[in-house]
Formats: structure tokens, sequence, C-alpha cells
């Protein structure tokens, strides 16, 4: 795969993960009202749970993507992106699923948390869909390609980078629970890290 092919995955990539690192919460207390209260304990461990299974598999689709033959057609190139949208996008519907079937946790700001952390994942889920239509779109041309992708990419982090910081930062009583949570450090400090 060309190498600013390459880096336009890997801005896509981190842009998403930056999202993924911010994530841990409850549900959309608007739309499920019948959210139990959970203790933040076991919110945060089945949270970062979640987002673990979900970073393993957008990695392994990553790799996939990274790991193209550096002189793949502009059709390889498509077909494995779009494979990989298609499953990134699968992927995040499940994480919201199983963010929200955690629960409400039980500390101060908590239901605003989970609030704020579902519709920054639905935007995150609208992102990549509308990358994965647009990517259909982008001419055959390999020069052409590159630059529209590119463009694709850019935008694409910038709608991923204001969805990630939408969700703000946990609090500080959610961020001590994450610290002592071992599925959230197992993350390498990507929740948890700071508080406001």
């Amino acid at each position: 795969m060309p190498a600013a092919l390459r880096r336009i995955v890997v801005l896509l990539v981190s842009a998403t993960l930056l999202l993924g690192a911010c994530t841990d919460d409850g549900g959309d207390s608007e739309n499920e009202p019948e959210l139990n209260t959970v203790a933040a304990d076991k919110f945060m461990e089945e949270v970062c749970t979640s987002l673990s299974d979900w970073l393993s598999e957008f990695l392994a689709g990553y790799q996939q993507v990274t790991g193209l033959d550096p002189d793949a057609s502009v059709q390889q190139v498509k077909r494995t992106l779009e494979d990989f949208l298609d499953n990134a996008v699968a992927s995040t519907e499940e994480l919201i699923g199983a963010i929200e079937e955690a629960g409400l946790p039980d500390v101060s700001g908590g239901e605003d948390f989970a609030s704020r952390l579902s519709a920054s994942l639905e935007q995150a889920t609208v992102a990549l869909g509308d990358a994965r239509a647009q990517m259909a779109e982008l001419p055959d041309d390999p020069t052409r390609f590159r630059k529209a992708a590119r463009e694709l990419g850019d935008t694409v982090r910038a709608q991923l980078a204001a969805a990630g910081e939408a969700i703000g930062q946990l609090g500080p009583d959610l961020s001590t629970v994450a610290q002592n949570t071992p599925s959230c450090q197992s993350l390498g400090g990507a929740v948890g890290g700071s508080s406001p």
C-alpha cells in the first residue's frame, strides 16, 4: 500500500482510538429511562472490558489494512478499506450496546457522563459509516485516489476528534475508579488517566 495511503489509514485509526480512549459509559438515560444504577467499579469493569474487546477487533482490521501489498491496486485497497470501515461501524455499534447494558454509574455526574458517551459513540458510528459510503465514490486513478482518500481521512479524523472531545473527561469519581479497575489498567492508561 502506498505510504501516503498508509498515513491516511493511520490518521483514521488514531482518531478512532482517541475516541475509544475516552469511552466509559452506562447509557443514554433519555432513550433508556429504565437503565439500572450500578456501582461505579462494576460499571467501569464492564465498560473497559467492552472497550478492550472493541480495540482488539479494531486493531485486527487495521492490521489487515496495513498488511496490504505495497503494489496493491486501488480496487484492492478500496475493498480492504470498505471491509475495515464496515467492521468498524458494526463493532462500534456493538460497543454502544454493551456500554448501554452496563447501566449508569452510581457517582456524581455518572448519568451525564453516560449520556455524553452514548451520543459521542453514535457520532463516531455516523462518521465511520459516512466514510464507508464515500469510499465507494473515490476515483480509481491512483494519484486522484490518494488525494481524495487523504481528504476523506482528514474529514473523518476531525469528526472523530470532535466526538472524542464531546465526551469530556471521566470526572474525579470515575477517574479514581478506573485507575483501580484491572480491565481499565490493561488499557494502558487510556481510560481514567485524568479528571477535570
